[in-house]
């Protein structure tokens, strides 16, 4: 099955403001904050928002109000400044402009006519602004029933049909041929509009993602019932039911102004899901598996740590594999097993969540046995210098300390921990988990403090070319991984690059420090690294990593990759294929 997604996905400007205004509040934890009704017509993020803190305002008299993306009355306004309420607009400002050329028009004495519907929160709060001389219809028949005016201002509820405005327009002309007539529709709902009236005629049926309250989503579905597809309304992927979609061959997906990311990839997922149900393909399963419990990335970084011993010339035993190979595989899974047991972050990645509640038990083992299985090669790679897990009461115990450092520092951020974005902290993420697996590998190779002294002693450019190698892989894959990772981070406040950071400005760090990357690899071929083994990594690093960097960072104008994208195991897989390659170019050269 073949899904067509709209051009333009995800939340408006008016609603994201909306919201960022919200989560800000929220994070500062300073006080009670509240919505003044629905912030939007989206009973999800609502919902959200709602674990987070934000309560709905029953006339407290304390905290602070924020007032909904479709406004307030002017009255209402100051009634809750009045009660000594901090208020915070939140008003969609192209919905301000609508209040504020109703407000100057009725100043002047018009007749304020409103195309819309007349219990929608954006329609109560223009009539407060037009301040007595609004009205209300709902379509041109409704202009004969208006009052007599010397003058008349037509404006529209923003998220009004726009194939229907001239009939609406022609009908207030023939009554008042000098009306001033003003299209107050937003672009985003036109833009949208038009977009789906274009897909539905390439699909078999039409699915409109978003709140079934929102006025605007509601006319999208409406678009497809009309173009004759078959049309469903989802909040969220729980909506679907695979019956409806086995004998479809397209389905196009479109979503309301107020609907968030999150919500359309998993409607997306939800859709690939279904589609992977019906499918007898072996390959993209197993990959899927491989990419999900973490055997991927666990191979990559145990074949980088041999790669690395041998090139520091320590004959690493195939139990350093094993080690990290266990450690990896148990530390990954014990922080996503930890993760999909977090109500919020099941609406985040549906289909990772999805397979971990499947197959949760035998995973846990997993994870168990991952870390007595890395204990146990630990042990066994124990040598004349101490071994990599000596015993604590040998004469080398304290051999083993720095490591279990090192592995505390590693658990510490691979656990979740949901803090108050902070730049620092999303930069010290990568950053130290980079130099843990550095230092972590860098120990494995002699184990053993008087180990490493050798190590450093005996060849201290190879050693600082193969931590500094380790370190920007990881701090690179780090990134990445929170970018795929970014509309959970952005929602429930997880400090991440991606998270903290515009899209260009994070794809101009990127580049930066890829151009660094290869800066220190040439400097390292002027040095004790052959200038041949420094150009293929470059070739496993820099190079490798450019095309990624495009690919999930977004240029000016763009969305991040990962808000929109299905979920792509063979790219998480080629995210990670560049530590089994260098490793083993590594393990060859030496």
């Amino acid at each position: 099955m073949e899904i067509k997604l709209a051009e333009t996905l995800g939340y408006c400007p008016g609603v994201k403001r909306a919201l960022d205004t919200a989560f800000k509040l929220l994070a500062r934890r300073s006080g009670d904050v509240f919505s003044h009704g629905e912030l939007i017509h989206n009973p999800p993020t609502l919902e959200l928002l709602a674990r987070k803190g934000l309560k709905p305002w029953r006339g407290e008299g304390r905290g602070t109000v924020i007032i909904r993306a479709h406004g307030l009355p002017p009255g209402e306004i100051a009634a809750l400044k009045a009660l000594g309420l901090t208020v915070s607009d939140a008003t969609c400002p192209r919905v301000r402009l609508v209040q504020t050329l109703a407000a100057e028009e009725a100043g002047r004495g018009r007749l304020v006519i409103i195309w819309g519907q007349a219990d929608h929160p954006e329609v109560i709060g223009l009539l407060g602004h037009a301040g007595g001389r609004g009205r209300v219809i709902a379509g041109p028949k409704e202009t004969e029933g208006l009052p007599r005016a010397e003058a008349v201002l037509l404006v529209a509820q923003t998220t009004q049909d726009q194939s229907l405005w001239s009939e609406v327009a022609e009908a207030v002309k023939a009554r008042w041929p000098e009306a001033l007539i003003k299209n107050t529709i937003c672009e985003a709902t036109v833009t949208r509009q038009n977009q789906v009236r274009d897909l539905v005629e390439k699909a078999e049926a039409l699915v409109v993602v978003g709140g079934r309250t929102s006025g605007n989503t509601r006319r999208l579905a409406d678009l497809g019932l009309a173009a004759g597809r078959r049309t469903f309304l989802a909040e969220t992927g729980a909506d679907l039911l695979p019956r409806d979609f086995q004998n479809l061959k397209s389905v196009a997906v479109a979503a309301g102004a107020s609907t968030s990311n999150w919500q359309i990839a998993q409607v997306i997922q939800t859709l690939k899901a279904m589609a992977r149900g019906h499918s007898r393909k072996f390959w993209p399963r197993l990959m899927r598996a491989l990419v999900l419990s973490s055997i991927f990335a666990a191979f990559g970084l145990a074949a980088l740590a041999l790669g690395t011993g041998r090139l520091l010339g320590a004959e690493p035993p195939a139990t350093i594999f094993s080690f990290f190979f266990f450690l990896t595989v148990a530390l990954h899974l014990t922080r996503d097993l930890l993760q999909s047991r977090d109500q919020t972050l099941r609406l985040a990645d549906p289909d990772r969540t999805a397979f971990f509640a499947k197959y949760r038990r035998s995973l846990v083992w997993c994870a168990a046995g991952g870390f007595a299985l890395s204990i146990l090669a630990g042990v066994l790679t124990a040598g004349a210098s101490g071994g990599l897990m000596a015993p604590a009461f040998s004469g080398s115990g304290l051999n083993w300390l720095p490591l279990a450092g090192i592995l505390a520092v590693l658990a510490h951020h691979y656990a979740p921990r949901p803090e108050k974005p902070a730049l620092s902290r999303a930069l010290a993420k990568p950053a130290i988990l980079g130099l843990s697996w550095g230092a972590a590998m860098l120990w494995a190779a002699r184990p053993g403090l008087e180990g490493l002294s050798a190590t450093v002693r005996v060849a201290p450019g190879l050693a600082l070319f193969a931590g500094g190698l380790i370190f920007a892989h990881i701090f690179i894959l780090t990134i990445f991984n929170d970018i795929l990772g970014v509309r959970g981070d952005r929602v429930f406040g997880r400090p991440t690059l991606p998270s903290s950071l515009s899209g260009p400005a994070l794809r101009r760090f990127l580049y930066f420090f890829l151009a660094a990357w290869a800066f220190g690899l040439a400097l390292a071929a002027s040095g004790p690294v052959p200038p041949a083994l420094a150009f293929l990594m470059f070739c496993t690093g820099p190079l490798y990593n450019l095309p990624l960097v495009r690919r999930l960072s977004p240029g000016p104008g763009r969305k991040h990759a990962a808000d929109l994208d299905l979920p792509d195991y063979r790219l998480e897989a080629l995210l990670f294929g560049q530590l089994p390659a260098a490793g083993l170019i590594l393990w060859q050269w030496s």
